[in-house]
């Protein structure tokens, strides 16, 4: 098992925090201004955004079970034993 080194850390959390940053801080801020001037044009865009997410999660979905069937194809002695 490799071991992570402090410094590759640091800039995974570094980089967590930007995301969580842009995404619910400019990000959000820009779409609900971006909905309340839309007028008539709400409904498509909420549409729009729900189809966004269905994708979204569709994709989430799909990595998870292409986890979960490495795991049952794996070897028995492959995998590391859990920590207690």
């Amino acid at each position: 098992m490799q071991h992570i080194r402090r410094g590759d850390l640091d800039v995974c959390m570094l980089m967590t925090a930007a995301f969580w940053w842009l995404y619910f801080d400019v990000h959000a801020r820009r779409t609900l201004e971006r909905l309340r001037t839309a007028g008539d044009e709400r409904g498509r865009l909420g549409r729009d955004l729900s189809y966004l997410y269905v994708l979204l999660m569709e994709a989430a979905e799909e990595r998870r079970l292409q986890r979960a069937d490495a795991v049952e194809e794996a070897p028995v002695g492959s995998l590391p034993a859990p920590s207690s």
